[in-house]
């Protein structure tokens, strides 16, 4: 049986307000937020849960799809995600979607697609929460993140993902 939560419900459990306008998070709080921790919710249809390595990786699953050398990276005031396999086809063609997100309550974020009318509820939980985990797997974002759209910011922390290389 698939549970589904109105965004009403959501907000009244989590004790926010996300019927209020609230301001998108600088890059600076994204990186604050995001390094290091889980983000867990859902975006359009698609539930999600993603631990955001400080290396720029992103472990989890996205879509009922487990992440597999799937990247994550700022962008102005955007969190951008990168996927080496479209998520419909399953055909090797590096797909991209970056999110605005708002404070909906002290752990709670609407989400907002850049350029795209889909939105969505989440919420931070510390650490690596749901041990997501790589399974031993060699993980490598500097290719896919090489193909990103020019402009682009690097990834996460540089140092940190050259650091996980070596080990």
């Amino acid at each position: 049986m698939r549970r589904t939560l109105s965004v009403a419900a959501f907000c009244s459990a989590i004790g926010g307000t996300c019927g209020t306008a609230a301001q998108t998070l600088s890059a600076p709080d994204l990186l604050r937020l995001l390094s290091g921790n889980t983000l867990t919710g859902y975006n359009g249809k698609l539930l999600f849960s993603e631990w955001h390595a400080p290396d720029g990786r992103v472990l989890g699953h996205n879509g009922g799809i487990k992440n597999q050398n799937s990247c994550w990276t700022l962008r102005g005031d955007a969190v951008c995600y990168y996927y080496p396999q479209h998520r419909q086809s399953g055909q090797n063609a590096r797909t991209e979607f970056c999110w605005h997100l708002e404070s909906a309550s002290p752990t709670a974020y609407r989400l907002r697609a850049v350029g795209k009318p889909i939105s969505g509820l989440a919420w931070i939980t510390p650490g690596n929460s749901r041990d997501h985990s790589d399974e031993g797997k060699a993980w490598i974002c500097d290719t896919l993140m090489s193909r990103r759209n020019p402009g682009g910011a690097e990834v996460a922390d540089a140092t940190a993902r050259s650091e996980t290389a070596q080990h």
